[in-house]
């Protein structure tokens, strides 16, 4: 209930924030990510954001101060290469697994065959000579060993087989997403983001935009993209730096954080419940940084609120997107969302999922479930 009563608080707050924005707004110059002059070295997908930050010679973080205490902390998001849109599942079959199968078979056949043997001929050695079985040292250390053999090959076998059944059940969770997948997300095409740029830790909440009456880490919904422009404006102005949305691109790269799954903790649902806030454990949107980051040290990229993105929208984009840097298109009616948010389903939540909405979409009562965030980006300054 709280939940629902801060979002209509901070709905009601953004639309009246939104009657001081001119209708002219959609048409102002807008910071717009930069074509880097500078070549910056590719985050090699293995060392941390932290390291790369030492590697190139940045601030790993940053903190934004917003006046009257209230402060934006982001993170260092380095520049690299990553396949974007839904990736086509690779085929799991059991031979990928066999050679740890049969070498477990192997081991688990010989530690028992060999301890047979050591067993029945103490219990012949017994019989022959009509006294009770005795086993030597060395004969018990060779059957200790054996057993031990047979044990691990068996426990081996047994892990081979549960590897092979959890990698089956994840493709077929792929494949299934893949196969009902809207072509708006396909084909998945390399991108390079060629200048690293810092990322908000959290999206935006209602305290850095000066709501009250939620909690300070409740996040901003129910701003249209152009109102999110002006939050935008204001926070670079107020602190001297480039503030922005980020590219659908940048948006895409952060959130996989060098992963190709569905989501940046796996692709079992039971994978999604440990980084989301979605509809199987939550009743509202919640407080921001309450589930597990991705490997960026980014939370709530999937789940809780949607987030909104610079680009124009287009279904058919991905067809001819630009492999540098992509923009979106020139132009269109909608602005892509990312993200999912806390009542979809684990099928229409992933790193990959594009949805959209008119720019100046309004989140009233009856769509308080669909209301929209946002997360900032800030360009590195090269000076």
């Amino acid at each position: 209930m709280r939940e629902l009563l801060c979002l209509v608080l901070l709905v009601s707050a953004v639309q009246a924030s939104e009657m001081t924005c001119a209708a002219s707004n959609e048409g102002k110059d807008r910071p717009r990510a930069k074509h880097s002059a500078h070549v910056w070295p590719l985050w090699d997908g293995k060392e941390s954001n932290a390291d790369y930050a030492v590697r190139v010679g940045l601030p790993a973080t940053k903190q934004l101060n917003l006046g009257d205490g209230v402060t934006l902390n982001l993170v260092l998001i380095p520049a690299g290469k990553f396949v974007m849109g839904t990736p086509k599942p690779e085929y799991v079959n059991e031979g990928s697994f066999q050679k740890e199968i049969v070498v477990g078979q192997a081991l688990l056949a010989a530690g028992v065959s060999i301890s047979v043997i050591l067993l029945l001929s103490v219990l012949y050695r017994a019989a022959s000579g009509r006294r009770r079985p005795q086993l030597a040292l060395a004969r018990l250390l060779v059957l200790t060993i054996t057993a031990g053999v047979g044990l691990y090959g068996g426990l081996q076998w047994r892990q081979a087989g549960e590897d092979f059944r959890t990698a089956r059940l994840a493709y077929e969770q792929a494949k299934a997403v893949y196969n009902a997948n809207f072509p708006e997300e396909q084909p998945a095409h390399a991108v390079t983001i060629t200048r690293p740029f810092y990322m908000g830790v959290y999206e935006v909440t209602a305290e850095q935009v000066g709501v009250r009456g939620c909690p300070a880490n409740f996040p901003v919904v129910g701003a249209d993209w152009t109102t999110v422009q002006e939050f935008c404006r204001g926070f670079s102005t107020h602190t001297g730096q480039t503030i922005r949305l980020p590219t659908e691109a940048e948006w895409e790269y952060a959130c996989r954080a060098g992963t190709n799954m569905l989501y940046y903790s796996g692709d079992l649902e039971v994978d999604l419940k440990r980084i989301a806030q979605n509809y199987d454990n939550a009743f509202a949107i919640g407080l921001v940084g309450q589930m597990a980051p991705n490997a960026f040290g980014l939370y709530d990229m999937l789940g809780n609120a949607m987030e909104w993105c610079e680009d124009y929208y287009s279904m058919n984009y991905y067809q001819d997107s630009p492999e540098i840097d992509p923009q979106g298109p020139k132009e269109g009616l909608e602005r892509v969302i990312r993200g999912g948010e806390w009542r979809r389903a684990p099928g229409r939540v992933s790193s990959f999922r594009r949805n959209h909405r008119l720019p100046g979409f309004e989140c009233t009562d009856a769509y308080i479930r669909f209301c929209v965030g946002f997360r900032v980006v800030c360009e590195v300054d090269e000076e």
